[in-house]
This record gives structure tokens, C-alpha cells and sequence, in this order.
């Protein structure tokens, strides 16, 4: 079905603009679809029929000369592939103009910022990147690499941090309304005492730590039995083989408090990486670290 076309009713109540397009055909890639598919203004009941290479040839073809009265009503008509980036964009508006502790009035519309408010821009955000796919591994270099015999669990702490970047994380968490920071707990056992050396976790450190200034891939994931937690996930191509870090932050309260940070296995990778829904994918390609 290469193609699509225009069908308005044709009835005493289509508005002359929407009449002037029925019947106008144009390739499923054409720009002109990113402008003009319906619903082009308020109650709009024109619709896209798709058509296959015959049925565009019975009905005389591509449209060439598509009539200049055929427009839409400000702000209707736009590509529905950009809906969820639209929704998104106007969920993160909504959320910088109140406060996230209290709710507020802006135009005398209440707006409960926390916990409701989160939950709005979370969904817009899962709307916006559901149809993203998870970006390549991004290649960086063996200094990436600790070698964990070199060095005591508070030093890989402290080598932790000093890589961690705090401009670069503002730059995506700003963007989904959360704030999170560089928490000692992700290394910590239950018990209070440094779990860094447990599964493979110290040679990690710095993978870690560029993984929170650019993940692939950020999944909220709502848990009925516990609080809500964020996924940070990265992936990583060193020489000829693949590395994988996950990162979890949990709320408490409004806070975002770090839960865990270890190494996936290449089986569980799938597991992890699509729990929940995406809220922030990196879908440039890497550069280099």
C-alpha cells in the first residue's frame, strides 16, 4: 500500500478547505501528509485511505497540482508520527510551570506537579519514545576498564565520581522533570557495608558513571507491591566485545534515591533493557568516549 489518499465526506457539512482535498493521492512518504492528515480542524471527519499500486492507477495517479484552498485550520493537520514528540513537549511545558512539591494555579487551572503530574509526563514520554529503538553500543576505549585489584572499594567509589558528569546527566533529566544525583547508596549492600567488588561491579566504576551522563535507554517501570523505579541502562562496545551497565534509581517520596547498580548478562539484557516504558532513549548516534 505505497500510497494514500484524501477522502472527506462529501456532504452538506464538509467545510469547502476539506472538500477541495478529497480524492487527493500522494505517496505514504510524501512531506504533504506531515501538513495535511485529518482531522484538519475541530470535528474534522475526513480520514486516509491507504491504496495499492492499482487502485492509484484507477484513480488517475499521484495528485500533481494539490488545490491551494485546501488547507488546514491553524494548528491541525500535523504528522501523526509526531504526536507522541507533540505530547511530550507539552507535558514537559506543563511540568515547568508549577512547582514539583505543591500544586499550583497557572491560568486558573490546578496542576498537582507530584506525584500526578510525574505520572502525565512519564506517559507522554513513553508515548513519545515507544516507537524508538534501542541505539547501537556506543564504543569507547579499555580505560574504561578497571582493573579491580588495583585499587580499595572507596577509592573505586572516589574514581566513581570523579567521572561522573554532572552537566551531562542535567542534560536528559532535566527533560523528563527528575533530579538525581551521583548516590552513595547505589554501591552499598543492605547491611551498609561497600558491595562494589560483588559481581563483577569494580571494573565497572567509570562505565557506570558515563552510563548516568548517557544512557541508551531510561525505562520507568510502576511496581504495584513497591515504589516506582527508573532503569538506566547503557551499553558499551570495547574492542571486540560487549559490556552492559544497569542503574536503579527508586522514589521515595519525591526524591529519586539510588537502589542498585550492577552488570547484566548477556541474557538478561532483554529482561532489563524493556521493563516498563521508555522515558528518554538516545537515538543520536554515539560519539565516541
Amino acid at each position: 500500500m505505497p500510497y494514500l489518499m484524501y477522502d472527506a465526506i462529501n456532504d452538506s457539512r464538509v467545510r469547502p478547505s476539506h472538500l477541495a482535498l478529497d480524492g487527493v493521492i500522494r505517496p505514504v512518504g510524501d512531506p504533504f501528509w506531515k501538513t495535511h492528515t485529518p482531522p484538519l480542524g475541530h470535528r474534522c471527519r475526513c480520514t486516509l485511505r491507504a491504496l495499492d499500486r492499482n487502485e492509484a492507477r484507477e484513480r488517475g495517479g499521484p495528485t500533481q497540482n494539490v488545490p491551494a484552498e485546501g488547507v488546514a485550520d491553524p494548528g491541525w493537520g500535523s504528522d501523526p508520527r509526531a504526536w507522541g514528540s507533540t505530547l511530550g513537549r507539552l507535558a514537559r511545558e506543563r511540568m515547568a510551570s508549577c512547582d514539583i512539591a505543591f500544586a499550583q494555579k497557572r491560568m486558573g487551572v490546578q496542576m498537582h506537579c507530584t506525584p500526578d503530574g510525574m505520572v502525565t509526563l512519564f506517559r507522554a514520554l513513553a508515548a513519545e519514545y515507544q516507537a524508538t529503538p534501542l541505539p547501537p553500543p556506543k564504543t569507547v576505549s579499555r580505560d574504561m576498564l578497571i582493573d579491580p585489584a588495583a585499587f580499595g572499594q572507596a577509592e573505586l567509589y572516589r574514581r566513581f565520581l570523579d567521572s561522573y558528569d554532572a552537566d551531562n546527566v542535567r542534560r536528559w533529566t532535566e527533560k523528563i522533570g527528575i533530579e538525581i544525583g551521583p548516590d552513595k547508596s547505589l554501591f552499598l549492600a543492605q547491611d551498609g557495608g561497600w558491595k562494589i567488588t560483588k559481581n563483577r561491579r569494580a571494573g565497572y566504576m567509570l562505565l557506570f558513571a558515563d552510563t548516568l551522563a548517557d544512557p541508551a535507554t531510561v525505562q520507568w517501570i510502576q511496581d504495584q507491591n513497591g515504589p516506582d523505579r527508573l532503569g538506566i541502562f547503557g551499553e558499551y562496545r570495547i574492542g571486540g566485545n560487549r559490556y552492559r551497565t544497569a542503574i536503579y534509581y527508586k522514589l521515595d517520596g519525591s526524591a529519586w534515591i539510588g537502589w542498585s547498580a550492577f552488570t547484566p548478562l548477556e541474557k538478561q539484557w532483554p529482561g532489563y533493557v524493556l521493563a516498563g516504558v521508555p522515558i528518554w532513549r538516545r537515538n543520536e548516534k554515539p560519539q565516541r568516549a
